[in-house]
């Protein structure tokens, strides 16, 4: 057998291959048929063309009967022409190269002719086309049953697919997104890539899962206009993959589809008498749900006198539960959801303030652009209405019985001492403290004032308003010093039909006595007590109305009295047996006594502390001594009283 395959090789020369199928330049065999054909193992599809890498049967088509044992098959690139055959060639089945391109089959049989020697080498070329690749495609759920997918495929040239949804039938996928029921049960869906001339070379892809996402309502959280722009925010929690969303200005398409990753979008130059909504479309390009409506909220800010006026508008079919309004980005006020006016009287002249309105819609918000608007006033300030009381400093404290209409109004106030030219005060800060210095009944302080705003107007001055004054003065029948005159001015300006009340205080301005006055001219009279203090400090308290007023605190001191025996015994018989002073008002006491010589025998500064009659310890001998008492009362008046004393045994 060896030296038959070799005789056949080396008589290769003699075969013949038809010039329209080689390129091989072969002489051609008289008589004599050779050919094959090729076709899926175990089959009866017959291949033009080559799937790489795939298996392929050979079938000799020479209608000559040959013993399979001598012909031969050789699979080559396609610049072969004379291929080494090796017994192992006579295998039909034969393994496609991976790579594309063209390749040459070479087939060896018997030379069969009458008298023929050696073999026939027959040869085709063919094409070997790679495997389709599937790409990545995508998968969509359809309609709210989710019944329908949508199999999305990126074209190859020449490549035809079939898409599987589940176990269900493969259908021709006849464009790049097609629509395919969903059996009941299916989860996953499968693509088929292959060529229409090459059935047989295919590949299947990984099955790819079912989206399981349930098409939620789109909605919206707020708009807000911005100029031209209309800016939506979505709520949480947000928007699905798995769907396209379309905004609609009533119910029509407005604006670019919405990015599922948004958060927010914008529509430039949108409308602001139409509502607007957000479509969710599934793949398929049903409509599932649609968002509830948010309608823009449209605001006119314009000054008036001494007040913004704000208006606004919202298209018609806004289900608005109210409304608030926010300046300077705080809420101003709340109002109900049929008011669409406001005026903000609570402003400052020539001050910029900066208003937008916000529509509740449900859980929903609609907020209009910032207005803002300069305070103007065309108009005088109202004139103030002043009160004027005393504190127990004897200062004068003024106050506005009604607030300012501006806050930024400016307060200027004179003030008038008797007879004197008016004098501006100082300062604008409420309560107005000033000091006008001594007063009296005919040197009553009296105050005026006006308003002044931002924007240059005045109010007329007010008419004047005056304290009361008080006087209190010691009677000078009562040679105690105990009763007291007092006199008094009504206050001016600011109220009628007064009542009053005497005020006793103390030394921390706390009240000793509080008497009714019922006198009705402004004077009175009154008897210090023992208990009261040395200086008596009295304060007026004048009612009208709902208004009380004071006067200044006037004072009175009452003499200090100091008495000294002008003999005493100190004989230890309980019986003036210490020298000391006695008297009324007694504080800050100094007490010496001096001896005929002037020296200092005894010195005390207690009232209750006497001299016993000892010198350093030694029972003094009767004679005189001079003593000094000196004592500082509470108006800090320094009384001092010398006298002599006879001490007896």
């Amino acid at each position: 057998m060896k030296c038959f395959f070799v005789a056949w090789l080396l008589m290769l020369g003699f075969a013949a291959l038809p010039a329209a199928q080689a390129q091989c330049n072969y002489p051609v065999v008289a008589g004599v048929n050779a050919n094959f054909r090729v076709f899926v193992p175990n089959t009866t599809h017959e291949l033009q063309v080559l799937c790489a890498g795939s298996s392929i049967e050979l079938r000799d088509a020479s209608g000559r009967t040959l013993d399979p044992a001598q012909v031969y098959y050789k699979l080559t690139d396609a610049n072969t022409c004379a291929p080494t055959f090796t017994p192992a060639d006579i295998s039909t089945t034969l393994t496609v190269p991976n790579a594309a391109g063209r390749v040459r089959i070479h087939q060896l049989t018997p030379n069969t002719s009458p008298g023929g020697t050696g073999g026939i080498l027959f040869v085709r070329e063919f094409e070997v086309r790679p495997r389709p690749t599937v790409s990545t495609f995508t998968v969509a759920t359809c309609g709210l049953g989710r019944d329908q997918v949508l199999v999305t495929i990126p074209p190859q040239p020449g490549v035809q697919y079939f898409v599987q949804v589940g176990n269900g039938p493969r259908s021709a996928a006849t464009t790049t997104g097609g629509v395919y029921a969903v059996p009941a049960g299916a989860i996953s869906v499968t693509v088929t890539a292959n060529y229409p001339d090459l059935t047989v070379c295919e590949t299947v892809s990984v099955p790819q899962l079912i989206p399981t996402a349930v098409a939620q309502r789109p909605v919206l959280q707020r708009l807000v206009v911005r100029g031209n722009n209309l800016v939506f925010a979505i709520a949480s929690p947000g928007l699905q993959a798995d769907f396209r969303y379309q905004p609609l200005q009533g119910g029509t398409p407005v604006g670019p589809p919405v990015r599922a990753d948004s958060t927010s979008f914008t529509l430039p130059g949108a409308a602001l008498n139409s509502c607007y909504s957000l479509q969710l479309n599934d793949a398929c390009g049903n409509t599932l749900y649609t968002s509830d409506p948010l309608c823009p909220v449209a605001l006119t800010a314009t000054p008036g006198d001494r007040r913004n006026e704000l208006s606004w508008t919202i298209p018609a079919g806004s289900a608005v539960s109210g409304y608030d309004v926010l300046r300077d980005n705080q809420r101003l006020v709340s109002l109900a959801p049929g008011v669409t006016t406001y005026a903000d009287a609570a402003v400052t002249c020539g001050r910029t303030y900066r208003y937008r309105v916000v529509a509740k819609v449900g859980a929903a918000t609609s907020l209009s652009d910032v207005k803002p608007v300069t305070t103007a006033a065309t108009t005088a300030p109202s004139v103030p209405q002043l009160s004027a009381t005393f504190n127990v400093a004897n200062g004068v404290e003024l106050t506005l019985l009604q607030p300012a209409q501006d806050t930024a109004d400016r307060l200027v106030v004179r003030r008038t001492l008797g007879s004197s030219a008016p004098q501006t005060l100082t300062g604008n800060r409420l309560p107005i403290v000033d000091q006008p210095g001594a007063v009296s009944l005919t040197n009553a302080p009296c105050y005026s004032a006006q308003f002044r705003d931002p924007c240059g107007n005045a109010s007329a001055f007010s008419a004047s308003v005056c304290p009361p004054v008080l006087d209190a003065s010691a009677i000078a029948t009562d040679p105690n010093g105990n009763a007291v005159q007092l006199r008094w001015t009504e206050p001016a300006g600011q109220g009628t039909t007064w009542a009053y009340r005497l005020l006793l205080l103390d030394g921390n301005n706390q009240v000793i006595r509080s008497t009714a006055l019922t006198t009705s001219t402004p004077s009175a009279s009154e008897v210090s007590r023992p208990t009261d203090p040395q200086l008596l400090r009295y304060r007026l308290e004048a009612r009208s109305g709902s208004l009380t007023v004071f006067s200044n605190v006037a004072t009175v001191a009452r003499e200090v009295r100091i008495v000294v025996p002008t003999a005493f015994t100190p004989n230890g018989d309980g019986l003036n047996d210490a020298l000391l002073p006695k008297g009324r008002f007694l504080r800050n006491v100094s007490f010496t006594v001096f001896d005929r010589n002037g020296v200092v025998v005894f010195r005390g500064t207690n009232p209750t502390d006497g001299w016993d009659g000892r010198i350093n310890g030694v029972q003094a001998a009767p004679q005189v001594f001079t003593y000094q008492v000196d004592v500082v009362d509470e108006a800090g008046k320094r009384v001092s009283q010398r006298g002599t004393v006879t001490l007896l045994r």
